[in-house]
């Protein structure tokens, strides 16, 4: 008798482990979707918010909507954070910036920012919310969506199509840990040091907050119906996305410390750009280690969509094994570059690489903007038809596991960027809502084929008639 209550309580406590392990995820692939879940999550913090961003736009609609819910929930005595990234300080944004960073402190939000006075060119790209980290009813946001209205739908001009995951469980101890990790790192300061070596620092312009808030913040009509819109449906629209239990699921981000970590000193190279990352590097470098290490296990097949296909390095060697292991790779990308001045280069780079790649067991679609592409909602401009592109960073591999962040197939995210991303394993319901998304862009492609004249002048001419029809076999 004894020896059944042994493992009775052995059983039980086997289940409560599985228990602890499980997570409840939501896969967002919609923008409303996405604004919902942030709009909620904020709504229901009871102790904390924790907030990454890379592009943060504070004049428009959605961004003004979650300033408020933020503002009011730290006034309510909640402990709210924020980390932007501070590239583009160096341009003329530097203003509203500054603007910005005086009236978030004036309103109890503790604001950094990621290298804030730095000459050089890294970036933070993580996108992450961490609600109530550290209590068990917490919950986390995180996929490519930056916070802006082009990342949700609402933009009069270039939308973004997008994924984010929402998840609470088990894993929300990594998403805290890594929002502390970046919070604690060198690189990341306040906006307001007054002096530079003695000096007033140029850097810094002086706040206006009077003109911020007459010119940036005052609500308009399009302002109010957006917050009316998502007071009145944000739960109904973020219930349309299907709750899925997953047992592993991991969160990860970079740790800058690959940056000047003296064991990853270069070769001495003096064209450092083109080296690749080393193993202490990439020992930090973890968002690109996880995602090498995701694509070489791949056993059958992987499909990719992204913004970017642009892969160098050990990434551009990882899909050429694929391919000389007869591993099916299919990737859906945009057909034209996103990059100011340095579009028509990156569109060129882009072809480049596709048209090379597109061999053997490997198939890289281009997705004109010009088509079908789409994903209107209730409160997109109308304007916006035809002019959307593709943001997502997810894979799927042998239709069993997801790779899901902020991780471009290109060399900034590769080496240079800070990212983030989740890696969930055997999780098939959730694989399942992911490729049936997946399955909607090869659509798109077809349809674009058959009834885009001007889609079809922008794929390379050799690929028209291999097209078609044969996508799905990737699937």
């Amino acid at each position: 008798m004894k020896y059944n209550h042994f493992f009775l309580i052995l059983l039980v406590s086997c289940l409560g482990i599985v228990a602890q392990a499980e997570n409840q995820v939501q896969f967002l692939p919609r923008g409303e979707q996405s604004l919902s879940a942030r709009m909620l999550a904020i709504d229901g913090a009871q102790t904390s918010i924790d907030y990454i961003t890379y592009i943060f736009e504070p004049c428009d609609s959605s961004t003004k909507m979650l300033l408020e819910a933020l503002i009011a929930k730290a006034k309510a005595g909640l402990k709210v954070r924020m980390i932007i990234d501070a590239y583009e300080l160096k341009s003329d944004s530097k203003q509203k910036l500054a603007d910005l960073n005086a009236y978030l402190k004036a309103n109890n939000i503790e604001m950094r920012y990621y290298n804030a006075f730095g000459l050089g060119f890294e970036r933070s790209h993580i996108k992450l919310m961490v609600i109530d980290g550290k209590q068990a009813t917490g919950r986390y946001i995180s996929g490519g969506r930056n916070t802006s209205d082009a990342y949700f739908g609402l933009s009069a001009e270039t939308n973004y199509l997008d994924h984010d995951l929402a998840i609470s469980g088990s894993s929300l101890k990594d998403a805290q840990s890594s929002f502390d990790e970046l919070w604690d790192s060198q690189n990341v300061g306040t906006y307001d040091k007054k002096l530079l070596f003695g000096l007033p620092n140029p850097l810094i312009a002086k706040p206006d907050l009077k003109k911020f808030t007459a010119n940036c913040l005052t609500k308009n009509q399009k302002d109010a119906e957006i917050a009316q819109f998502f007071k009145n449906n944000s739960t109904s629209i973020l219930e349309s996305a299907p709750k899925r239990i997953c047992t592993d699921v991991s969160f990860f981000i970079d740790n800058d410390k690959f940056r000047n970590n003296p064991n990853a000193a270069h070769s001495g190279n003096k064209n450092v750009l083109e080296e690749d990352l080393n193993d202490t590097q990439l020992s930090f470098k973890r968002t690109t280690k996880n995602f090498l290490d995701f694509i070489a296990a791949t056993k059958e097949n992987v499909v990719i969509h992204n913004q970017f296909y642009i892969p160098s390095m050990k990434l551009k060697q990882g899909f050429k094994t694929l391919r000389s292991n007869n591993k099916k790779v299919l990737i859906f990308t945009n057909r034209t570059g996103d990059a100011g001045s340095l579009t028509e280069a990156m569109t060129q780079l882009i072809r480049e690489s596709a048209k090379k790649d597109s061999n053997g067991s490997q198939l890289v679609l281009l997705i004109s903007s010009l088509g079908s592409l789409s994903d209107r909602h209730a409160l997109t401009p109308e304007t916006a038809d035809h002019k959307w592109r593709i943001h997502t960073k997810t894979a799927v591999r042998d239709h069993q596991d997801i790779f899901l962040g902020s991780f471009n197939l290109d060399k900034i995210s590769y080496k240079e960027n800070l990212e983030e991303g989740m890696i969930i394993r055997g999780c098939a319901d959730l694989v399942k809502d992911i490729e049936v998304d997946m399955l909607k862009l090869a659509n798109t492609h077809d349809s674009d084929l058959e009834n885009c004249p001007a889609c079809k002048k922008e794929i390379p001419k050799d690929f028209l008639d291999t097209l078609k029809g044969k996508i799905i076999d990737y699937f």
